[in-house]
C-alpha cells in the first residue's frame, strides 16, 4: 500500500468492492461511505478480522488516505493540538488503519496505534518511521498496556462495534486515561446507528466540545471530545 517514498497511495474516494464480499455476480461502484457502517456490521459483529485485511489488500489505505478522508483526521489532530499534556501528549488511536494521524499532529507525541486488522498495522509500519510512533496488532479488548494516556482516539470506528458492546468500549477507554483533564475523541459519519451509539456512549461521558465535518456530496461526519460523567 506504500509508494517509494513511504506514503500510501491516494487515489478517488471510491472503493471497489468485489462481489464475492457481499455476494454474488457484480462488483459494487460509488459506495457511499456515509452508510459503510450498516453494510460491514455483521462482519465487525463477529470479530471478522479476515474482512478488514481482505479490505486493506484491495485497497482501503488509499481510500483512507484520500483527500475526501482526510479532513476528520486534520480535525481530530488539531484537537489534540489544544489538549493540556505534561510534556509530550500521550495519545491511543483505536483501529489505527494506516496511522494518519500520527502524522498530522504538530506537538512533541508519543502516540500508540492499535487494529484488528494485521494488513492494517503493516500498512501503517511502512507509512510511519518517525520516533515515538508504535503500532499492535490486537481487539481492543485484549490490548494490553500500563501505559495512560492524554487522549484515546476512535476516528471512525466506535460504530463498527455491536451495539452491546458500546459502552463496555468506552469504560475500557475511560480507564486508560491519564488525569481528569484527559480526553477521549470520537469521530463518526451521520446515520441512524450512529445515533444509537452516540446515546450509549453517553450514559458514561459528556461531551465538551462537539464538530461537524463536511467532505464531498457524502462524507459527513461528527466529532466530540468526551471527559467521564
Amino acid at each position: 500500500m506504500a509508494s517509494a517514498r513511504g506514503h500510501a497511495r491516494c487515489s478517488p474516494t471510491v472503493l471497489m468492492l468485489e462481489g464475492r464480499l457481499h455476494g454474488a455476480g457484480s462488483t459494487l461502484h460509488a459506495l457511499a461511505w456515509r452508510g459503510i457502517a450498516a453494510a460491514y456490521s455483521k462482519y465487525v459483529a463477529r470479530g471478522d478480522a479476515s474482512f478488514w485485511d481482505e479490505l486493506y489488500r484491495d485497497g482501503y489505505a488509499e481510500k483512507l488516505e484520500a483527500s475526501g478522508e482526510r479532513p476528520r483526521s486534520a480535525v481530530i489532530a488539531g484537537l489534540l493540538q489544544d489538549l493540556p499534556a505534561r510534556g509530550p501528549i500521550r495519545v491511543l488511536d483505536v483501529g489505527c488503519g494506516t496511522g494518519l494521524l500520527s502524522r498530522l499532529v504538530r506537538r512533541p507525541m508519543r502516540y500508540d496505534g492499535v487494529d484488528i486488522s494485521r494488513e492494517a498495522i503493516a500498512c501503517a509500519r511502512r507509512t510511519n518511521a518517525s520516533l515515538g510512533v508504535t503500532f499492535e496488532h490486537a481487539d481492543f479488548d485484549a490490548f494490553a498496556t500500563s501505559r495512560r494516556y492524554d487522549a484515546v482516539v476512535l476516528n471512525e470506528v466506535l460504530y463498527y462495534f455491536p451495539l452491546d458492546r458500546v459502552e463496555g468500549v468506552m469504560k475500557r477507554a475511560l480507564a486508560l486515561l491519564r488525569d481528569d483533564e484527559s480526553r477521549i475523541v470520537v469521530s463518526m459519519s451521520t446515520g441512524p446507528k450512529s445515533r444509537r451509539a452516540w446515546r450509549l456512549a453517553h450514559r458514561i461521558t459528556a461531551p465538551v466540545v462537539t464538530l461537524g465535518v463536511v467532505a464531498g456530496s457524502f462524507s459527513r461526519w461528527e466529532i466530540r471530545v468526551l471527559k467521564e460523567r
